[in-house]
């Protein structure tokens, strides 16, 4: 009885199994709902190069500045207070002319009381000892007071006669210190200079790799209030350049700041492509990707001029003007 009920055990365990298999494998209409894979063509964006001209340039900051040729300092021979400044810097002034002045001393009435009255104390007792109505005692006693009246009467008289700073010689006023009234200024401090000529320019700093690109006389763009100026490079030397205008620079005030415009490179109707569809690999060599027979592929090229937008390629690499550039997918 146990080898029979083992024997239906077995033979329905079988069926089970063999019907499982047949479901592994589709019918026909089951095949007909099975997806087929499809491939699709990728379409990309592509541009072409194009013949133009590469400028390489710089803008860099500079600072007016000027050299002073044939130039003496103008100093007040007294110390005293400012009582009025005349001239304004890079004015023009005469041999003679008056820049500045000092304020009288505050003691000048004073002093002036005092030698009057020790004089005439003096001549009094000079008067009266001649006439043996006073004593030697009195006469020197008048005199030291005296002397020493006129000693300080004397300095006033020095001091009155240098109020007033006026110009050793013709010239443009250079340096002049910032001063108002009431200001104190010693004899030792230059008040301003006096310059035969103003030689004004303007200083700026960048690469001693770009200065070397930038010889003397190199034209130059000044961007001095949003109005562009011609100019030119008037020095160069290490990591220092100096401009000048070719017109006149006088309207430019010493400390001005001022933009401009340095050409370093050009190359003229060169082959060129954007500069970001190229991978650089090194300072002049990098990768782009074409569009050939349908398929991308990707040129190592070496380039020449490299501005901020544009790259100039060598000819014979196999980049011409009617090259397809990759510049992304559709």
């Amino acid at each position: 009885m146990k080898k029979k009920i083992a024997f239906f055990l077995t033979v329905y365990i079988l069926l089970i199994l063999l019907t499982g298999c047949m479901s592994l494998f589709p019918q026909e209409d089951e095949m007909l709902s099975i997806p087929v894979p499809t491939f699709v063509q990728v379409e990309y964006r592509t541009i072409k190069p194009q013949r133009g001209d590469i400028i390489k340039r710089v803008n860099v900051l500079g600072t007016v500045v000027a050299d002073y040729h044939e130039s003496i300092d103008m100093k007040f021979n007294v110390d005293g207070y400012i009582n009025e400044i005349f001239v304004e810097n890079e004015q023009y002034v005469e041999e003679g002319e008056i820049i500045a002045t000092l304020k009288e001393p505050d003691n000048k009435e004073k002093i002036e009381q005092e030698y009057t009255e020790s004089l005439n104390s003096y001549l009094n007792i000079q008067e009266n000892y001649s006439q043996n109505r006073a004593t030697e005692y009195d006469l020197r006693k008048a005199e030291i007071a005296y002397e020493h009246a006129k000693e300080k009467y004397d300095e006033l008289l020095y001091y009155l006669e240098s109020l007033q700073l006026k110009a050793l010689k013709s010239g443009y006023i250079v340096s002049l210190k910032e001063m108002q009234e009431s200001d104190p200024i010693g004899k030792t401090l230059t008040v301003c200079a006096i310059a035969e000529k103003i030689d004004k320019m303007v200083q700026a700093t960048t690469t001693t790799d770009n200065v070397s690109k930038l010889p003397t006389g190199t034209e130059v763009t000044l961007v001095i209030k949003d109005t562009e100026y011609k100019g030119y490079v008037s020095n160069s030397s290490g990591n220092t350049l100096r401009f000048k205008l070719f017109e006149d620079m006088t309207f430019m005030q010493n400390g001005d700041i001022i933009e401009v415009y340095l050409v370093l490179e050009t190359a003229y109707d060169v082959l060129m492509v954007p500069s970001t569809v190229i991978t650089f690999t090194e300072d002049n060599k990098g990768d782009i990707r074409v569009l050939s027979d349908g398929a991308p592929v990707t040129y190592s090229i070496t380039f020449g001029l490299r501005s901020d937008t544009h790259v100039e390629i060598f000819p014979d690499q196999g980049i011409t003007e009617d090259t397809l550039i990759i510049t992304g997918v559709r």
